[in-house]
């Protein structure tokens, strides 16, 4: 499970104005490779996703992202469980830098059970 968070960022001093950053929850980050060059690990404590208008499609829906993706809406934020590739890390002026890229959400489908009384007879 993770948290996302969706910026758009006017004043970016990079060609990008819209990051999406993943915040991964204690397990998943325990999982993903770290940075031990400082002696101490390192752990992704936030992923730069890099393909951020498929991100942005699949995770918001389409109306959404073009919202955020023509800067009307500046900001969206939500949780999910997901499946990145081509995760890397390294150091970016001095601080740890995670990057990958958005495969797909996982979604659980939840089915409906319904419990019969079934009464027994004497035959």
């Amino acid at each position: 499970m993770v948290t996302y968070q969706f910026v758009y960022d006017p004043e970016s001093p990079y060609r990008e104005l819209y990051y999406l950053y993943f915040h991964p929850t204690e397990a998943p980050s325990n999982t993903l490779p770290y940075l031990t060059e400082r002696g101490n690990p390192e752990k992704a404590n936030e992923i730069f996703i890099s393909n951020v208008k498929f991100a942005a499609t699949e995770l918001l829906g389409e109306d959404m992202a073009n919202s955020f993706m023509s800067s009307k809406v500046r900001y969206f934020s939500g949780e999910t469980t997901l499946i990145i590739s081509n995760f890397s890390a390294g150091y970016e002026c001095d601080a740890p830098t995670f990057t990958a890229d958005f495969v797909r959400e996982v979604r659980s489908i939840k089915i409906a059970t319904m419990t019969l009384a079934v009464e027994h007879s004497d035959c």
